[in-house]
């Protein structure tokens, strides 16, 4: 999940693994599989970055550490 915020200003969580499109033509738009589009302040870079982001937590596999030896 990453947070973006529309241009009213209004914050909203979206599953970055519903984005399909990113577009930059004036104002940053994303395209959801649903078809959905969201106008947001972000630039095309930050989204781009927070995506990623959010993948590499999502597939991190957490390190298990043994205490009883």
């Amino acid at each position: 999940m990453i947070t973006l915020t529309t241009l009213q200003g209004e914050q909203f969580i979206l599953n970055a693994d519903e984005i399909e499109r990113v577009i930059h033509s004036g104002d940053t738009i994303v395209i959801c599989r649903n078809g959905m589009r969201v106008r947001v302040r972000e630039n095309f870079d930050s989204i781009v970055n927070k995506s990623i982001n959010y993948q590499q937590k999502k597939h991190h596999m957490p390190v298990l550490v043994n205490d009883k030896e």
